[in-house]
């Protein structure tokens, strides 16, 4: 055990500061001199308290005189993280998950764990508090009509509803049974009905996987099966994440991560590829993709390597495609973003051929605007040359 001690940190003492043990305040002085800003016991003690620190190690001097209590040192470069991590989001647990995600040095496993069950238990929380029913199909049908009111004043919600025209219901309606369903799958791993899944699965463009298709190469699945789909779905609830995630090594998690974090920058730039090269704009079902964003949903998402690896998907095959790919797909994703938008539907495998049976007006207007980008992203055209000659 080592005594911290020697330090003339900024540390802002309560009027209570009687109360403040040593332990603590050596602690606190500790870790607002690493910090170089203000740092106080009872920031220490909330931390404490809402179960991200474990308390000072106490242990008896004999002969009736006392105890004494002392942090290991390692302590404060935990705290420092705990602290760094408090400024990142307003909610802790999601502040902690934000730094677990982006690899933040210092963390312990306590407070990732804490973090993790504390952020599903939340989530579950505010689910079910757009009802007071205690029966499933209510709580998802009325948090589905809330959380669409909400969505369509943001860019997510206004793309999944306008994947919903010309289905049977108006698409309000839709996104609410697509928003209803996705909560049911949430909570309890089961969708709501057969109609309630279809309409999640056009929503958020998944049905694409079966419909959209390429002369030639067909779709990407040609049999969707939906009570597959939501068998596999119903492992991603709330309480089965924190199910496994509790009986997952920290090193393991650790791993995952890693590895998601490697997944979700390539699909990332193949969704927002596809999604732009395929005719329906959903990129055979992964264009979502594009839009999966932020260090807490790697977070939640690290859990799915453990998933894929049960059901025998090759994790590490996609791991290699991600490294292998990667520049290539990012490369196109620029140049695609500085052409106009019609001019992506040229990119696909079967553009050279449709492009060939367009008026030769505008194969030279394509091929005009493709050279001048090209010129303007040397870095992204010689990526695509040596990617097209073999390499990467």
């Amino acid at each position: 055990m080592t005594k911290l001690s020697g330090y003339e940190g900024r540390c802002k003492l309560s009027p209570m500061a009687r109360s403040v043990s040593n332990a603590d305040h050596e602690l606190t002085l500790a870790v607002a001199d690493r910090l170089g800003a203000p740092f106080s016991p009872r920031q220490l003690a909330r931390l404490r308290e809402t179960g991200y620190l474990d308390p000072a190690e106490r242990w008896s001097l004999g002969r009736g005189a006392g105890t004494a209590s002392a942090y290991p040192s390692e302590r404060i470069s935990e705290v420092v993280a705990l602290a760094h991590a408090g400024t990142r989001a307003r909610a802790r647990d999601e502040a902690v998950l934000i730094a677990f995600a982006e690899g933040m040095e210092g963390l312990s496993e306590r407070a990732v764990r804490r973090a993790y069950a504390a952020y599903l238990e939340r989530t579950q929380r505010y689910l079910r508090s757009f009802s007071d029913s205690d029966e499933p199909i209510e709580i998802a049908e009325a948090a589905g009509k809330r959380l669409a009111a909400r969505a369509v004043r943001t860019a997510d919600g206004r793309r999944w509803r306008k994947r919903l025209r010309g289905r049977p219901l108006s698409p309000q309606r839709e996104l609410e049974r697509a928003l209803a369903n996705l909560v049911s799958l949430l909570l309890w791993g089961r969708s709501l009905s057969a109609e309630h899944f279809g309409s999640f699965l056009a929503a958020s463009g998944l049905e694409a996987a079966a419909t959209d298709e390429l002369p030639g190469f067909g779709s990407l699945v040609s049999d969707l099966k939906p009570e597959e789909l939501e068998k596999l779905f119903s492992r991603f609830s709330l309480p089965a994440l924190a199910d496994l995630i509790e009986r997952t090594t920290f090193d393991d998690l650790a791993r995952a991560r890693d590895q998601m974090v490697e997944i979700v920058e390539f699909l990332v730039e193949v969704g927002s590829v596809l999604g732009r090269v395929s005719e329906s704009g959903n990129g055979f079902g992964l264009a979502e993709a594009a839009h999966v964003q932020g260090p807490v949903t790697v977070a939640l998402l690290a859990p799915a390597v453990f998933i894929f690896e049960e059901l025998g998907l090759p994790v590490e095959r996609l791991l290699e495609l991600a490294r292998r790919f990667l520049r290539m797909y990012r490369a196109v994703h620029q140049l695609l973003r500085v052409l106009p938008r019609p001019y992506s539907r040229f990119f696909a495998p079967d553009g050279p051929l449709l492009l060939s049976r367009k008026p030769k007006y505008l194969q030279d207007a394509v091929r005009k605007r493709l050279l001048a980008a090209l010129q303007a992203h040397p870095k992204e055209a010689s990526i695509l040359k040596a990617g097209t000659a073999g390499g990467n």
